[in-house]
């Protein structure tokens, strides 16, 4: 298996710079200081530890191509480490991934990115699918009752609810059929079971991804479920967000859901005009498709 940083560091020569400019000068240090590293370890623990760093690289993936291009060696190596905090790192740059794979579709840099996602989608592949759960109870407080407030005659003591709160059984959801089968190319017929695999995981890390990577997260949505759309279903987009294409994207139950589940943590979290926004755009393309989901 070829090292990840090794060939990152190749690929930074000392002629890998960008143009002068907006954020030039800055990504230019950014890419550098990966080059100096020797281990996988220290580039998490950078990355992780400033998110400006990870605002910087997000915004300038947008307007420099070359930037994922110099990226792509990086977050091969920081999958390879299949640990939470590397794959926090690479979650960050998962909707600008998933984008530069649909836009550029047959190109090159399309099969790069496809390589990126592939292979993240066959190490979450190996991750456990099972989760635990309590089912509602009355002995547990909710949105809708408190059960210390009951004035019923037969209103639960703090003893009763203390038991049955112990008590209370605990459920496991086992994965259906266990692992995964490994990826070996998006095609069009799991295309979609591997992009919803994908949204779930960065939704798992949703509440510490960086601004920048929550509005990817939102114009994603928008662009997935408003391109090849009529345009008095669409509407009209933020000026910032990326121009919608002229071809329609098949969707499904669950994509749809894991991008609602994403947005609706962006609504409340500092994107509320952008994420309605998307949310609006995918209800429309649900109700086209007659979704009742």
């Amino acid at each position: 298996m070829i090292d990840g940083v090794q060939t990152l560091q190749n690929n930074l020569s000392d002629d890998t710079t960008l143009n002068p400019g907006k954020n030039g000068t800055n990504i230019n240090n950014v890419l550098k200081e990966c080059r100096s590293s020797d281990k996988p370890e220290d580039i998490i623990a950078l990355l992780n530890n400033d998110p400006e760093t990870i605002t910087l690289l997000l915004q300038s993936c947008d307007s420099t191509p070359g930037v994922f291009q110099t990226l792509y060696p990086i977050l091969f190596s920081l999958i390879q480490q299949n640990s939470e905090e590397s794959l926090r790192v690479v979650c960050q740059f998962t909707p600008s991934l998933i984008w530069q794979f649909l836009s550029l579709a047959g190109s090159d840099e399309c099969q790069q990115s496809e390589g990126i996602l592939l292979h993240l989608a066959n190490v979450l592949g190996d991750k456990s699918n099972d989760f635990s759960f309590r089912l509602p109870s009355i002995h547990m407080i909710s949105v809708y009752h408190n059960p210390a407030r009951m004035s019923y005659s037969g209103g639960l003591t703090e003893a009763s609810l203390s038991k049955g709160f112990n008590t209370e059984p605990v459920y496991t959801e086992e994965g259906e059929g266990g692992e995964r089968a490994q990826y070996s190319s998006i095609t069009a017929s799991n295309r979609l079971e591997i992009l919803s695999l994908l949204l779930e995981k960065y939704n798992y890390h949703i509440g510490n991804m960086v601004p920048a990577s929550l509005e990817r997260f939102c114009w994603l949505s928008t662009w997935v479920t408003g391109s090849g759309m009529p345009a008095s279903m669409v509407p009209p987009t933020d000026s910032k967000a990326w121009a919608l294409s002229s071809t329609r994207f098949t969707l499904n139950k669950d994509l749809m859901t894991a991008l609602a589940a994403g947005l609706q943590f962006c609504l409340y979290n500092g994107h509320h005009a952008t994420a309605q926004h998307s949310l609006d755009t995918l209800t429309r393309r649900a109700q086209y498709e007659v979704c009742p989901e």
